[in-house]
C-alpha cells in the first residue's frame, strides 16, 4: 500500500492508521490530526511577529507621521493573518483512525496520482526531513 497522504509505501506494520477511510503512515496521521490547530497557532505567530516588527521599524526609522502606510500595513498583516487562520478552519478536519494491530491490513490497489500529486508527495518528503518536529502546542 501508500500513503495517502506522502505516497510512501507501507508494510504491514508502517500501516497503522488511516486517515479519512484511506491508508496512511504515521507522520501524515499526525500531520492530519493537527492541521487545524497548527494553522492556527501559525496565524497568532504571524500576527504577534508582524507587529512586533512593525512596531520596531515604525520607532527605528521614525514612521509616526506616515499614518496612512502604518494603517494599510496593519491592515495587511490582519488579512494575512486571518486568511491562514481561515485556511485551517475552513476545512473539515481529517478522521484519523488507529488500525487495531490485530485486524489484517486491508490489500488496496494504488493509482498512480495525476496532476503533480507524486512531485508535490516528493516535495513534501523533503521539506519534513529538514523541519525540525514540533508539536502543535510547541508551536
Amino acid at each position: 500500500m501508500r500513503c495517502v497522504g506522502c505516497g510512501d509505501d507501507l508494510c504491514g506494520e508502517c500501516h497503522r492508521f488511516t486517515i479519512d477511510d484511506a491508508p496512511g503512515c504515521a507522520r501524515c496521521a499526525y500531520e492530519a490530526s493537527t492541521r487545524r490547530a497548527r494553522r492556527l497557532s501559525l496565524a497568532a505567530v504571524f500576527l504577534g511577529l508582524g507587529t512586533g516588527l512593525g512596531a520596531w521599524l515604525t520607532v527605528r526609522f521614525e514612521l509616526g507621521e506616515e499614518l496612512g502606510a502604518l494603517v494599510v500595513g496593519a491592515l495587511f498583516l490582519l488579512g494575512v493573518s486571518a486568511g491562514i487562520a481561515w485556511s485551517g478552519l475552513s476545512q473539515a478536519p481529517a478522521r484519523v483512525v488507529l488500525r487495531d494491530e490485530d485486524e489484517a491490513p486491508p490489500r488496496v490497489v494504488f493509482e498512480e496520482p495525476s496532476g503533480g500529486a507524486s512531485y508535490r508527495a516528493a516535495a513534501r518528503r523533503v521539506v519534513q526531513a529538514v523541519s525540525p518536529r514540533l508539536s502543535a502546542r510547541a508551536t
